[in-house]
């Protein structure tokens, strides 16, 4: 029998190499930990070593939330960074980032440290004209960053270079070191994969852009402009903040704020009517 389903930290870990389509001796060349070792943990005929199950999660670029609960469940203390109070009231979670921007008028939505899509409120998805979970089902699928080569996303964006520039910043400055496509890891090299789907031209435009953006310091606060086309609504101007929703989980909210009176009326326009909802 493969795993030991009462240990939850097994499954996410193997769900982790599966949604990166890694054997575990693809896992074992890039991390340095031996096949037999993952094996093992896998299976359930071995507790880990904290060392050995942070490389791992480290090179699978596992996310901050999942980690902690791996890291809990085998056994240790959690390593999600902790720059506030340590009361867990403070934070968000899952579910309660999702219902604070559903209360929003403007879009709105979640993601993790690796700017995968967690929630989004529903004038979001209007504005995006997408339902997420049944167009894209894995969390590579969900990385923002893969909207830059989609032309149903890329062609609407009319700031792409100054919205893709600072993803690509903040990549090239993440806080578990940078990224590049270039030379990716395991975790990046899907996200690449699925870039690389779409508009090849989009994806030569993205090679160049990373080439010249500085990296982002990370901040529990930061911003990118978005102006987008939306083929019912019409133009709208919006600044994006990005802010903290959960620390130790690191969860971020992300606000698209209207900037004129001209998009306010589109989105209110696009509520309205609910044109372009999937």
């Amino acid at each position: 029998m493969e795993g030991n389903e009462g240990d939850v930290w097994r499954r996410l870990l193997r769900d982790a190499r599966r949604q990166l389509r890694h054997t575990q001796r693809q896992l074992a060349e890039v991390s340095g930990v031996a096949v037999e070792t993952i094996r093992s943990y896998e299976n359930g005929k071995r507790r880990p070593s904290r060392r050995h199950l942070v490389a791992l999660l480290d090179v699978m670029r596992v996310d901050r939330g999942t980690r902690n609960v791996i890291l809990e469940d085998a056994g240790f203390a959690p390593d999600g960074i902790r720059l506030r109070s340590q009361r867990d009231d403070l934070n968000y979670s899952i579910d309660e980032a999702a219902a604070e921007i559903e209360r929003y008028p403007w879009p709105a939505f979640v993601v993790n440290e690796y700017m995968e899509l967690i929630a989004a409120n529903r004038t979001m998805l209007l504005v995006w004209d997408v339902d997420p979970a049944a167009e894209f089902p894995t969390a590579p699928e969900r990385n923002l960053l893969t909207a830059a080569t989609n032309p149903r996303f890329a062609d609407r964006c009319l700031s792409w270079d100054e919205t893709v520039g600072a993803m690509a910043a903040a990549f090239k400055g993440h806080h578990r070191g940078s990224e590049d496509p270039s030379s990716p890891g395991p975790y990046f090299q899907r996200v690449v994969e699925v870039l690389m789907r779409y508009d090849p031209a989009y994806f030569a435009r993205i090679m160049e852009l990373w080439e010249r953006v500085e990296p982002l310091a990370p901040k529990l606060r930061w911003s990118y402009p978005v102006v987008w086309q939306h083929p019912g609504a019409g133009v709208m101007r919006f600044i994006c903040f990005a802010s903290s929703a959960n620390e130790p989980d690191g969860l971020s909210f992300n606000d698209w704020i209207p900037i004129d009176a001209e998009t306010w009326l589109n989105l209110e326009r696009l509520r309205a009517t609910g044109a372009g909802a999937k």
